[in-house]
């Protein structure tokens, strides 16, 4: 059995692809939102430490995308978030964060719904050999009360 491992820009390229997917699809069946920003912030603690905090500017660029598609008996929704930040002096801290979302919902009765939830963050320092990622999945169902 062959093991793929995949690394952050492997992934970051798979989700520009699955977005992209998206995008092709019909208008009818699905429902886009789209956001882009630009920003100038100032990180007081470029380096998160106790001690020794550095401040400087940092240069904010992001791209947020949402997708959701509803069915009679199903709903999928699906976000990405792909940003990017970078200091002037400061070049080790300069990263790419990408954040994705999945929720995938199943009506099972009039009252009853269940799906999944699943969430997942990568940081990719551009200077650094250190990244960061996370990731969760949570089940759950829903269940509609009646009203009196």
């Amino acid at each position: 059995m062959r093991q793929i491992h995949l690394t952050g820009k492997k992934l970051t390229l798979l989700m520009i692809l699955f977005l992209l997917h998206i995008a092709h699809e019909s208008a009818a069946q699905w429902q886009s939102k789209n956001r882009i920003q630009i920003g100038c912030e100032l990180d007081n603690n470029i380096y998160e430490t106790q001690t020794n905090r550095e401040s400087e500017p940092s240069l904010r660029l992001l791209f947020q995308s949402q997708w959701e598609r509803r069915a009679r008996y199903a709903n999928l929704t699906f976000s990405g978030v792909i940003g990017y930040q970078g200091y002037a002096t400061a070049a080790r801290e300069d990263k790419i964060t990408d954040e994705w979302q999945l929720r995938i919902e199943r009506r099972l009765s009039r009252r009853f719904v269940a799906g999944i939830d699943g969430w997942a963050r990568l940081k990719h320092f551009l200077y650094d050999s250190i990244d960061y990622h996370s990731a969760a999945a949570i089940f759950f169902t829903r269940i509609s009360l009646p009203r009196y």
